[in-house]
C-alpha cells in the first residue's frame, strides 16, 4: 500500500481491501513542499466522490475568501492516523483499527516557512482523496485475542 503525492495529484497502489488490526501504509511526497497525509474513517452513507466533492468545495470557498457556513455535512467521521511528510521525503503511517470504510487523503500546504514555524495545522493549499480503503474483520493480536 502507497500513497504518492505530486504537483498535480495524489495516487494510490496496492489492495484497496485489508484486514482489520496493524498494517502501514507508505507515503511519499515528491514535491517541494510540506504535506500531510492521513486515513479517515468515512461517514455512513458517504462515498469517495463525496470526499471529492467536499474537498472541491473547500477550495473554493478558500479561493472566495468565503466564510460560510458549509450547505452539507462532511463526508468524514474521525481521523484514524496521519503524518506530516517533509518535502521529497517519504515514510509509513502505521494503521491500527477497525473494520470499517475509510479513505486515504492527502495535503498540499503553500507555505513551508509556516509549517515549521507553527505548532496549528495550516489550511492546505490543496487537497487530495487517494484511494478508499475498505476494512473488514476483527482485530487479531498475538497474545492477546489466544
Amino acid at each position: 500500500m502507497q500513497a504518492t503525492l505530486t504537483d498535480e495529484d495524489c495516487t494510490y497502489r496496492g489492495d484497496t481491501t485489508a484486514a482489520a488490526g496493524r498494517f502501514s501504509i507508505e507515503v511519499e511526497n515528491r514535491t517541494f513542499r510540506f504535506a500531510s497525509f492521513g486515513l479517515v474513517a468515512l461517514a455512513d452513507t458517504a462515498t469517495i466522490e463525496d470526499v471529492d466533492l467536499f474537498h472541491e468545495r473547500l477550495t473554493a470557498r478558500r479561493l472566495a475568501r468565503s466564510r460560510t457556513v458549509p450547505d452539507v455535512p462532511p463526508p468524514l467521521q474521525s481521523w484514524v492516523v496521519g503524518a506530516d511528510v517533509e518535502p521529497s521525503s517519504s515514510t509509513s503511517l502505521p494503521v491500527d483499527t477497525s473494520a470499517g470504510r475509510y479513505v486515504i487523503v492527502c495535503y498540499l500546504h503553500s507555505n513551508s516557512e509556516e509549517r515549521l514555524s507553527t505548532d496549528e495545522f495550516p489550511r492546505p493549499e490543496r487537497a487530495y482523496t487517494a484511494a478508499q480503503l475498505d476494512v473488514t474483520g476483527t482485530p487479531s493480536y498475538p497474545g492477546v485475542n489466544d
